[in-house]
């Protein structure tokens, strides 16, 4: 997979010495803009699945990540939290179980 070139959007400065808006390009050509350093990427962006189904361990995955990425669309049916980010360059899913439990954990899998 190539790497993705970051470039400031055109007409935007930067606020306080730190970027807000940036562009992110992938090697197809296709972009992605992000607003203060939130990336917007689409669900095939993310390869690293990270399934925590106790509360403490979300809270450390989360602590781990390097940066937050926005939010994407979720299905009504699924009561899961989902927080993404990116650690050393890969896009990661962190998933937090709304029960515990073996069902939910297998379930968030599928």
């Amino acid at each position: 997979m190539p790497k993705r070139k970051l470039e400031y959007e055109e007409n935007h400065e930067p606020a306080s010495g730190d970027p807000k808006n940036r562009y992110v390009e992938g090697g197809n050509g296709q972009g992605s803009t992000t607003r203060g350093y939130r990336r917007i990427l689409t669900h095939d962006d993310y390869t690293v699945g990270w399934i925590c189904p106790l509360e403490v361990e979300q809270i450390a995955a989360l602590e781990m990540l390097d940066e937050e990425h926005e939010r994407l669309p979720q299905s009504f049916t699924d009561h899961n939290v989902y927080t993404l980010g990116s650690i050393a360059g890969h896009n990661v899913v962190v998933a937090g179980l709304h029960q515990p439990g073996n069902n939910p954990a297998a379930t968030v899998v599928t």
